[in-house]
């Protein structure tokens, strides 16, 4: 069970670095990836490298070896088969490392952004559990006077208490329950339909897809070529009806008629686009519109977990109003609660 632990992209993007320098020092991709079998403290991580060492040792290809060993990504595959074919294999291993890098701001970013509201989800929750289990049990041995006649809120108030106290391991099975629907792919179809995350992820799907195909121009490969190979390598998921368009570069279509039939960039964006074809830069007009695409992206994302706050605030103000009123609401019409 140990060895399936996931490695950590932060020792994988200090292997990258070290390997890089290495090879940009002139030393072989064999003699660089033997300095590294000590250098990594993660033993699963070790373990692998020395399997790297000893593959390359053997003549195998390295590209199937860092799948099969699954130390790197297609997409970062993609980048160590560019930058050898223009014999910069280094450079192509630090640009992994970079990107890693990147990922890794962003995901602290956002990490940070998400404290405050975890923060506040957690002592609402506490809060919640305590009024369950010390305030309604007050007001249940009152109620149970005359159940028939408490309002519906009241009823499932104490309904919800009924079942947390048939067992305390309730909230921790509910929580299981929860968390494994959410990982699994029905759920996970079912998120992406929603119109906010399928946006989310078909931005980003595009991002790299300009990502990649300028990376792919910039090293000399034709746009033909290119095309081939990100059809190849990126998962095409539900956008794959839409992505396919680009084969018709094949047939004598500009890049710029292709892209607009996907639908998915403005018409400013292919104006920029059909420049580049012109001016012979569209590997320059894609990385550009890529880059501008990314920070945008970064822009909203920021600006929904802003918005996370004083929504989730809003959440608990009204579920703690439910419960004062569900359980207050009985006192104020008493005489018809004691009625007999």
């Amino acid at each position: 069970m140990i060895l399936k632990r996931k490695i950590k992209d932060k020792d994988l993007q200090n292997l990258y670095l070290r390997i890089g320098r290495l090879l940009n020092a002139g030393i072989s991709l064999k003699k660089a990836i033997e300095f590294q079998k000590n250098s990594s403290k993660d033993p699963i991580l070790k373990s692998k490298i020395l399997k790297l060492y000893k593959k390359l040792e053997k003549g195998e290809n390295l590209y199937s070896i860092l799948r099969e060993e699954e130390l790197i990504k297609e997409r970062e595959m993609l980048i160590i088969y560019v930058f050898e074919n223009i014999g910069r294999t280094g450079d192509g291993f630090l640009k992994i490392s970079q990107m890693k890098e990147k990922r890794e701001k962003l995901n602290n970013e956002i990490k940070i952004a998400l404290s405050y509201p975890i923060f506040i989800l957690v002592i609402s929750t506490i809060i919640i559990l305590l009024i369950f289990y010390f305030i309604v049990p007050n007001f249940e041995s009152v109620y149970s006077l005359n159940e028939k006649n408490l309002p519906l809120i009241t009823k499932i108030i104490l309904k919800i208490k009924y079942i947390l106290s048939k067992s305390p391991y309730t909230i921790i099975a509910y929580i299981c329950v929860v968390f494994f629907c959410l990982k699994s792919k029905k759920v996970k179809v079912l998120l992406y339909k929603i119109p906010l995350i399928r946006k989310f992820l078909i931005e980003k799907y595009v991002i790299s897809i300009l990502d990649n195909l300028s990376l792919l121009l910039d090293s000399g490969i034709s746009i033909e070529k290119g095309v081939d190979i990100i059809l190849e390598n990126l998962d095409k998921g539900f956008f794959k009806n839409k992505i396919y368009i680009l084969k018709n570069i094949k047939r004598g279509e500009v890049l710029s008629s292709c892209l607009k039939k996907i639908g998915v960039f403005s018409l400013e964006e292919i104006d920029m686009v059909r420049i580049g074809e012109e001016s012979g830069t569209v590997a320059f007009i894609l990385k550009e519109i890529a880059i501008v695409r990314e920070e945008e992206l970064k822009k909203r994302i920021k600006i929904i977990l802003k918005l996370i706050e004083p929504i989730l605030l809003l959440i608990v103000g009204v579920i703690i109003s439910i419960f004062v009123v569900g359980l207050y609401l009985p006192i104020l019409n008493m005489g018809d609660l004691l009625e007999i």
